[in-house]
């Protein structure tokens, strides 16, 4: 059978109607316990080009089987899971939480007979600011200091190449920090700098190393640097704010 190349325009309404009836093949298949949608058709941002992404649950244990086909047109994803499977991903809590999430806490319910999407729900969204708190100072660690330290190696190194690919990296896990201390899921990943400006309480540097993948050009890599720099340093006060220690001697690790 031949088709036009890539994905192909479709409407909304087209995919609507082609989620009913992958849904349909599913619960013939598998009768399962709950089915929902998410990605951009579960919030009616979908565009000509979108795919279909969808959740079915099932009975049993350990049961996580993802199925991912085109058929030439247009693409689609149904993730088969245990219900043991789905709640543990949506109680995961990471700094990409911000990302990852949204698909457990807005799915756009097909079938769920016993509200499983509800929990689902509170599981994805239901940590306390403890847990935020102690997140953000993770993720300062573990993602954002290791990811200056790279931007400097290659700045020192004249390695200009790098600074592009390691500023993005720096952007993307700033608006994750912002959005986690806004207690803020994004709607989408391609939307993440844009709905990030519009959160309060951001670090001083933070617009400016966004604006560098926004602006209407590409930044050069000198301006990767200098908005990487001014971004640590107003990362420092807007932590002391939040009273977030992310520095520690080696004997407080071991300190009870």
């Amino acid at each position: 059978m031949n088709h036009p190349s890539g994905p192909q325009p479709t409407s909304h309404i087209e995919r609507l109607a082609r989620a009913e009836h992958i849904a349909a093949a599913f619960r013939q298949k598998f009768n399962p316990l709950a089915l929902a949608l998410y990605g951009s058709l579960a919030r009616g941002t979908d565009g000509p080009y979108s795919d279909i992404e969808m959740f079915c649950i099932v009975k049993g244990n350990n049961i996580d089987e993802p199925y991912e086909w085109t058929e030439g047109p247009w693409k689609a994803e149904v993730n088969v899971l245990s219900r043991d499977v789905i709640e543990a991903e949506a109680a995961e809590f990471e700094e990409y939480w911000p990302i990852s999430h949204s698909a457990f806490a807005n799915p756009k319910v097909l079938h769920d007979p016993q509200n499983l999407f509800l929990n689902i729900r509170k599981l994805a969204l239901g940590h306390t600011d403890e847990e935020f708190n102690q997140l953000i100072a993770d993720t300062i660690v573990g993602e954002i200091y290791e990811t200056m330290g790279k931007i400097r190696n290659a700045a020192h190194e004249n390695n200009l190449a790098a600074l592009p690919m390691f500023g993005l990296d720096l952007a993307r896990i700033a608006a994750c920090l912002v959005a986690l201390d806004n207690r803020h899921l994004y709607s989408t990943a391609s939307q993440l700098f844009t709905e990030s400006l519009s959160l309060p309480g951001r670090p001083a540097g933070y617009d400016q190393l966004c604006k560098t993948m926004t602006g209407p050009g590409p930044a050069s890599p000198l301006e990767f640097s200098l908005a990487a720099e001014a971004f640590w340093q107003g990362l420092q006060p807007w932590a002391a704010e939040r009273s977030i220690q992310y520095i520690y001697k080696l004997d407080d690790l071991f300190h009870d």
